[in-house]
This record gives structure tokens, sequence and C-alpha cells, in this order.
């Protein structure tokens, strides 16, 4: 009937919209996981130039938290 094909599109539409909403979560986690990343890594390079800083010790650990956070959940 027409209202069958109406509800049709409309399923259509909505999946559309979740498939999108999903693909622009995924694409912004990955960004985010990327920036927290370069942190780590500038991070760990700088500790590594000099490990004995317990400033730098104590920034190298903070971000190791940071990034195995965003990792795990």
């Amino acid at each position: 009937s027409q209202w069958d094909a109406f509800l049709v599109q409309i399923e259509q539409l909505i999946n559309q919209r979740i498939e999108e909403f999903a693909r622009n979560q995924a694409i912004s986690r990955l960004e985010g996981l990327s920036n927290l990343y370069q942190i780590y890594a500038e991070s760990f390079r700088e500790w590594e130039a000099d490990p004995t800083n317990p400033a730098l010790r104590e920034e190298m650990r903070i971000q190791f938290n940071d990034m195995n956070s965003a990792l795990t959940t």
C-alpha cells in the first residue's frame, strides 16, 4: 500500500541518518585519539631526553594515563 511504501522510505532515511551519525562519531573519536597520541609522543620525547627530570617524569605519567584511559574506554 501507499503507507507501506511511505514507512519503508522513512525507515531508510532513519537508517541513513544513524549510519551517518555513527560514522561521524567514529571519525571524531579517532581524531581525538590521534591528538592525544601526539601529545603523549611529545611528552615521551621530552622525558627521554631528560629522564631524571621529575617534572617531565610526572608529565609523562599523566600523558600515559590519559592515553591509556582513552584506549580502554
